[in-house]
């Protein structure tokens, strides 16, 4: 999948200025949207792939010989607390403007050139030193479905989210700390809640400069 013609960043007027003047993006880890409380951006399955079939699987245990059967889901995550995130969308339309709250839009005219500039900007940080910069539009997947991804590659997990936000038509940047490209697999029961798992997660945000991109970018309000 190639980078797409337009990209577009949906936020408040009172920080456009930075972002086109000074170039600064603020990145997100993602236990940051399984905790924010604006529940039409919240993502409970931020940072994981769910694989939750229909019908009723079976677990059996050759070694003891204990057998389950239920319904169940796969869960394949990495640490959400250590991937951060730059989301945009490839789309400009109004019902974004309201989904995302904002009412300015910056469109990245030339999106190729505006990831070069992240990803120089990355590698020249002492806090990425371990780090470098992904970058791809976001796959949406149903859980009883097959997935659209390879769910044990670390470096796609952060790009899928549930098809009920299938209408941002994300594309984001992400930046993985060190430890975030581990995979983490698990098997739970319907009486499973992320809850706790939520609660526990500590949001973390980063500023990046990559200096004016007047030159790529277009301004849009409401």
């Amino acid at each position: 999948m190639g980078v797409p013609a337009r990209l577009y960043k949906y936020l408040p007027s009172r920080f456009a200025d930075d972002f086109v003047r000074r170039g600064d993006l603020f990145f997100c880890n993602l236990a940051h949207f399984r905790k924010i409380e604006d529940r039409g951006r919240r993502d409970l399955l931020e940072g994981l792939h769910m694989d939750r079939p229909d019908g009723s699987i079976t677990i059996e245990m050759k070694s003891s010989g204990y057998r389950w059967q239920g319904k169940a889901s796969f869960l394949n995550a990495i640490d959400p607390q250590r991937l951060l995130v730059l989301c945009l969308s490839e789309l400009l339309l109004d019902s974004l403007f309201e989904k995302f709250r904002s009412d300015t839009c910056v469109e990245i005219t030339d999106p190729s050139e505006f990831i070069r500039r992240c990803r120089m900007a990355v590698e020249k940080q002492f806090q990425f030193r371990d780090s470098d910069l992904l970058h791809g539009g976001v796959l949406y997947y149903a859980p009883n479905r097959p997935a659209p991804i390879d769910v044990t590659n670390p470096k796609q997990i952060p790009f899928c989210k549930h098809e009920t936000y299938s209408q941002e038509r994300e594309y984001r940047l992400a930046v993985p700390l060190k430890g975030a490209l581990t995979v983490t697999r698990r098997i739970v029961n319907e009486l499973f809640s992320f809850d706790e798992e939520v609660a526990a997660g500590i949001s973390d945000e980063r500023h990046v400069i990559i200096g004016c991109i007047d030159d790529i970018a277009t301004l849009h309000s409401r």
